[in-house]
């Protein structure tokens, strides 16, 4: 498929969804470093070449997005979580880096067949429930049906937890009038408490692990500082992006959840 990338990072849910076959056609990117990232996996040949916009802001007013209509198969979309999470004021749709409406937007005028969102589980209780609920109502008034799941990087085998939330929505064109109905806070809620994983001997590990970086003053997962280039920015970007399995991952589960197939 045909996938336009907003809030693309340095890649990491890029490489995701090439390990589905898909095709970026547009990236969507306004930190600098990232987009550097991008161009320069673009020029080794790893990302294919495409557009790389700056702002979703300007994409969005200068008309970018509409020249994209009818042109991809697929908007995929990790909006900033700093809204959402849970070491933040979680102010949700007050917060001026909410990315959400801008996103909608980007949908309602491509009008892609396939939406794949991701953010922190937190967003599914940001303002008890009403944030998330608003994103089902926004997708259902364009005609989108969707499902949701948390997923994390250790059920790939990777040795850390990093829960994310994935959001799969496919659009139906028979159903353009769907209202979702106001017991959307109930529904949110219900399935807070189906995805929620228990604690296990991992969670010990990385709070032993922070609570040794708080005393040393410096993350262990770069080292020393000394001699890296772009450290804040690596780290940064790292901590922001996505994981590929768990992007693969949480696609055919979801997309199976919808449609009862695999990719």
């Amino acid at each position: 498929m045909d996938e336009l990338c907003l809030f693309s990072g340095s890649g990491g849910g890029l490489l995701g969804t090439m390990l589905l076959g898909w095709r970026p056609v547009g990236y969507v990117e306004k930190d600098s470093y990232c987009q550097r990232v991008i161009a320069a996996r673009i020029a080794d040949g790893i990302l294919p070449v495409a557009p790389i916009f700056s702002d979703i802001r300007l994409f969005l007013n200068s008309g970018y997005a509409r020249a994209y209509q009818g042109l991809v198969d697929v908007v995929t979309a990790g909006w900033p979580c700093q809204p959402h999470s849970l070491a933040g004021d979680r102010r949700g749709s007050e917060d001026d880096r909410d990315m959400w409406p801008e996103t909608a937007e980007t949908i309602r005028i491509v009008r892609p067949q396939w939406f794949l969102g991701e953010n922190v589980p937190g967003i599914l209780s940001t303002d008890d429930g009403r944030y998330w609920g608003g994103v089902l109502r926004d997708l259902a008034g364009m005609g989108y049906i969707a499902t949701w799941g948390v997923f994390s990087a250790a059920s790939t085998g990777l040795p850390h937890l990093r829960r994310r939330m994935f959001i799969v929505a496919h659009a139906q064109p028979q159903r353009r009038e769907v209202i979702l109905r106001d017991n959307s806070k109930h529904i949110v809620q219900t399935n807070c408490a189906r995805t929620r994983q228990a604690p296990n001997s991992l969670d010990a590990i990385f709070d032993i692990i922070a609570r040794i970086e708080k005393v040393l003053g410096e993350p262990s997962i770069f080292g020393s500082p000394d001699g890296v280039a772009y450290r804040v920015e690596r780290l940064g970007s790292a901590g922001n992006g996505q994981i590929p399995d768990v992007v693969r991952n949480a696609w055919q589960s979801l997309r199976w959840r919808l449609h009862g197939q695999a990719e």
